[in-house]
């Protein structure tokens, strides 16, 4: 008889505890839809076939302007360049931004998100709009390391280079809730639901951006979005990116590094090692702006990226 409590008691207590997690989990699961033909034919934007899948891109800009590709951070959508990109066609570029795969409105492929995979995924992407001048690039947080390893890569595609408060990594140590097969998925599944608010600490004024905000949260309604960051931290944020700086730092290319004072993410004291990597630099700190300057002040930022690249 006491033996039957105590699995009725064993019973109880795990149904408290994995009840109210697993509420937790459907309430936190924002991945609900697949993306479709029907939810691409209303999005502004392209998009293209590639060896990988469909890629979410815009381009515009007069046909015989500079091209200039703007290349995303770690999970964001290509909203992060809504001002960049209207300043840079209007002062007569050729603008493509576009979504990495697994993010924004491109399809969500199993593969393997690694450097590798990133650098082909934008080498593609020229290839189908049939680019062949050579391009400047302008690459933010994750994107910075993403554009530098382009530059490194395809000298003969690339012309300079902009890298705004880039990831700095010497390797990434991956929380023990993620690495153990069995904690994975709720892991992934509570840290994943809290990106949307942890985009705003990328703002010193993050009450002026929630329209990025949904912008972001938009893109995690469509499965496969956690996979893609899973895989990205997974096989991007442990390689050690500091050896595409220090590569770059040999060829003597034109480089300009744009750093919000006040980013959390990226903390500008960084700066001063990759400044060591890339001796010669135009830099320019941003005040009064985090991780993202190029949405904080445009005024600023814009005007800096076009006298850049017209020198």
């Amino acid at each position: 008889m006491k033996k039957w409590w105590f699995v009725v008691a064993a019973v109880v207590a795990l149904a408290m505890v994995a009840v109210p997690r697993l509420i937790r989990y459907r309430r936190a699961d924002l991945e609900k839809f697949d993306l479709t033909t029907d939810v691409r034919e209303k999005a502004p934007g392209s998009f293209i076939r590639l060896p990988n899948g469909v890629m979410h891109c815009e381009l515009a800009g007069p046909a015989s302007g500079q091209f200039v590709v703007l290349v995303n951070g770690f999970s964001s959508p290509y909203a992060e360049w809504d001002p960049t990109f209207a300043g840079l066609v209007a002062a007569g570029f050729r603008v493509l931004r576009y979504d990495h795969f697994g993010r924004g409105l491109s399809d969500r492929p199993e593969a393997r998100h690694d450097p590798e995979f990133f650098d082909k995924q934008l080498q593609d992407l020229l290839d189908a709009l049939k680019v062949e001048a050579k391009v400047d690039l302008v690459g933010q947080d994750m994107g910075g390391a993403i554009a530098a390893a382009f530059v490194n890569r395809h000298p003969m595609h690339a012309r300079k280079l902009v890298m705004i408060d880039p990831g700095y990594r010497t390797g990434y140590q991956i929380p023990w809730r993620l690495r153990l097969p069995f904690s994975r998925g709720y892991g992934l599944m509570i840290m994943a639901s809290k990106l949307p608010e942890r985009q705003m600490d990328d703002f010193v004024h993050p009450e002026r951006f929630s329209s990025y905000q949904n912008a972001y949260r938009e893109q995690m309604r469509y499965r496969g979005f956690r996979k893609a960051i899973l895989s990205t931290m997974f096989h991007t944020w442990v390689e050690d990116a500091t050896a595409e700086y220090r590569q770059l730092g040999k060829t003597g290319r034109p480089v300009m590094l744009l750093w919000g004072i006040a980013d959390e993410v990226s903390r500008i004291d960084l700066s001063a090692k990759l400044l060591e990597d890339i001796p010669r630099v135009e830099f320019h700190v941003i005040k009064d702006a985090g991780h993202m300057p190029q949405l904080e002040h445009p005024e600023v930022v814009n005007p800096l990226i076009v006298d850049f690249l017209r020198k």
